[in-house]
This record gives structure tokens, C-alpha cells and sequence, in this order.
């Protein structure tokens, strides 16, 4: 019955992310309605004592689970995946979003200022329309977001370890803070082979031709995540097609080079934001001491509170195990990473040890990847 449910929940998700064909037709109507809170008004700039922070991670690393906690807690608040600081302005962003099957991710903003304003997800979906309209910028719409939020904003985009750079990054939010969580390779990799063999080898392999053809013609394939600036974009996609041609379409060694360019891209640019504005951990820690990983990331971000009143919040969460409540699950969903849906009960110190399984693929694994996971405190 659970796998039935779960399958049926991944073809609401192909509706939902990738075709977009039931939430947006009810959020433009529904924005008819709203006229009078549609207009988007940038807000001076956010005050001092608050503070922006960027949660970073790969995919299937911890990032969920983290952000979830982190918004249990008193004095922070972390919105849905924003994909936003990637960009220059919010058309910039309409723009490269439409061109994928990924368009639906702008909603997590609309959510987001639905939640600053504490108006309905219609209301938050036409601002973000009017912000696109008059093309603010990104730094307009942080600079709103945290003037209605707790003292801490907290963006986690996972993606965004893809385009870490001083321009996109340092140069426009010098004060930010950083927050890092890490997994071992192994565990991520295979976690995400899981759910892309969804698709046989063949069609993978067709996909990709079709996305080499594109990529030849400057084109933006309908697949590619395009979650940054055109420049920014086309660097990580260079790679990633570069990738698909030396492992010959190999899904794990694909994987495993997505891994390796954005832990080390990360690792590197953190080397360079002072230690008083960064936090780096692994999921392994969080999983194994929760109570204790949270205490110190509160203590990081100079938030007093007790982590036991998050983590109880968090295992009180029931998943929904119906047809009817795994469609309201999705219809309320923040976007971000789908399992978040299902995520809920106890968290299981067991799974600090789930890489061990695929420890006999470690010699798989190239050299470098090798090495940046033992600079990470991994040796196997």
C-alpha cells in the first residue's frame, strides 16, 4: 500500500513541478481577487541587527531536515527554496525558469512573501508577479522578505552550491552568513541514482544527447536547471556536459561529478568568509546528536532557544498516508524537496551509518573525490 501511495504521489508531482497544470490556473484566478495587496513596494533596507543567511548543501544531504528544524525555532524563519540569489533581478529569473521544467520553483517566492505578508498563497503569487513585472532586484526582494521576518532569514536552495561565487554571492551579501552541511558521497550519490532510475540507461542517454545537441546551439534544454544567470548557467552546464561525455552516460559517475563540483566549489569559496559567518557540519552529526548539532548552530546564528522544542515539533509531524491527505499534502506543499512531504517521526541516529552500505563502491570513486571526502573526515 505505501509504495502505491508513493507512486501515486510522484505522478501528482509530475503535475505539479514539472507541467504546473493544477496550481497556477487557481492562483491566477485567485489573484483577481487580491488586487489591493498585488502591488510589490520594496522595503528599506533590512535592519541591522538582522541577520541573511544561506544554507548550503547538495541535494539528498541533510539541507531538508536542517531547514525544517531551523524553522521550528523561535527567531528564525526558512521559507521555502527561494532560487533567487542567483540571479540579478526577478525577470531574469521568469525568464530562465520558463525555458525548463522547472518553471513551477519560482512559487516557492510567492510562498515565501505569502508568509512575510500573512496574506493567501494568491496574494504572495501576485506580488511575485508584480516584482517580475517592474524587474526588481534580487537584493529588493531579500531586503522585503526579512523586514517581515523573525531576526534570522534563512535561504536554503541547494542548488546554489552550483554557482557559489564572489559576484553572485560575497560582493552583493557581504554580510551574510553561511551555513554548510555536508553527507558522505557515497550516501548521496546513490540516493540520487535511486531516483534517476526512474529513468532506464537508454532513455537517460537520449535525454542527454538531446540536451549535448542544445547546449551545441547555446540553447537552454528543456531539462537543465537553469537556476542562475545566463554566464553563471552556462559554467556549470559546460561541465556537466563535459561530465556526460568522459563517464559515457555512466548515471553514478555523473552523479558523483556533480558531487565533486559543488562540495569542493564550496569548500574552497567558504575559505574565504571569515569564521564568525559560517557554520560547516555533517549530516551524519545531525542525525547522531541533533540535540547537540542544533544547540550549536543556534549559538552560530545568536539565537537563544532550546533545541528540544524543535526536534519534538518535528517528530510530531505525521505523514500523510491517505490519497486524500497526500493531495492535500501536495496542494499546500513549499517547494522544495518533495520527500519533505513524508518526512516525519523520529529522527534515526541509524542513518549516520547508511554510506556503509555502499562502501564497497568506494574504489569506484575518483581520486579527487576521494580526497575531498577525507578532507571532510570520511576515510572510506
Amino acid at each position: 500500500m505505501k509504495q502505491a501511495l508513493i507512486k501515486f504521489s510522484s505522478s501528482i508531482l509530475n503535475a505539479l513541478v514539472f507541467h504546473n497544470l493544477v496550481k497556477r490556473p487557481f492562483l491566477e484566478i485567485g489573484a483577481l481577487f487580491k488586487r489591493s495587496s498585488s502591488r510589490f513596494e520594496p522595503a528599506a533596507a533590512a535592519a541591522d541587527d538582522k541577520t541573511l543567511c544561506f544554507l548550503l548543501g547538495s541535494p539528498r544531504s541533510g539541507t531538508t531536515l536542517s531547514s525544517i528544524l531551523l524553522d521550528y525555532t523561535d527567531g528564525i524563519t526558512s521559507p521555502p527554496e527561494l532560487y533567487l540569489a542567483t540571479y540579478d533581478t526577478l525577470r531574469q529569473r521568469k525568464d530562465m525558469l520558463e525555458q525548463t521544467i522547472y518553471k513551477a520553483v519560482r512559487m516557492g517566492l510567492a510562498q515565501a512573501l505569502s508568509r512575510a505578508d500573512r496574506t493567501s498563497l494568491a496574494a504572495g503569487y501576485a506580488k511575485m508577479k508584480d516584482a517580475e513585472r517592474q524587474d526588481r532586484t534580487t537584493a529588493d526582494l531579500y531586503a522585503y522578505l526579512q523586514a517581515r521576518a523573525a531576526p534570522v532569514f534563512i535561504d536554503k536552495t541547494p542548488f546554489y552550491l552550483s554557482y557559489l561565487s564572489d559576484e553572485l554571492f560575497l560582493q552583493r551579501y557581504p554580510k551574510a552568513k553561511y551555513i554548510y552541511v555536508y553527507r558522505h558521497p557515497l550516501s548521496v550519490i546513490q540516493s540520487q541514482k535511486t531516483q534517476l532510475d526512474s529513468l532506464s540507461d537508454a532513455r537517460f542517454r537520449k535525454f542527454g544527447m538531446q540536451a549535448q545537441e542544445k547546449h551545441k546551439r547555446g540553447e537552454i534544454g528543456l531539462f537543465a536547471m537553469a537556476f542562475a544567470k545566463r554566464e553563471a548557467f552556462k559554467e556549470f552546464q559546460d561541465y556537466k556536459m563535459e561530465a556526460q561525455v568522459k563517464y559515457d552516460f555512466d548515471k553514478f559517475k555523473i552523479l558523483e561529478s556533480w558531487w565533486l563540483y559543488e562540495n569542493r566549489r564550496t569548500v574552497e569559496y567558504l575559505k574565504r568568509i571569515p569564521e564568525d559567518r559560517k557554520f560547516v557540519y555533517a549530516f551524519e552529526s545531525l542525525v547522531r546528536d541533533p540535540e547537540g548539532t542544533l544547540a550549536a548552530l543556534y549559538a552560530f546564528l545568536g539565537i537563544d532557544a532550546d533545541p528540544r522544542k524543535a526536534i519534538d515539533a518535528y517528530e510530531r509531524k505525521k505523514a500523510p498516508d491517505t490519497i486524500g491527505s497526500i493531495l492535500g499534502a501536495f496542494w499546500n506543499w513549499e517547494i522544495g524537496d518533495p520527500n519533505q512531504i513524508f518526512m516525519a517521526g523520529k529522527i534515526e541516529s541509524s542513518r549516520a551509518g547508511e554510506w556503509k552500505r555502499h562502501a564497497h563502491l568506494w574504489d569506484k570513486l575518483e581520486p579527487e573525490t576521494q580526497q575531498l571526502a577525507i578532507e571532510l573526515g570520511y576515510t572510506e
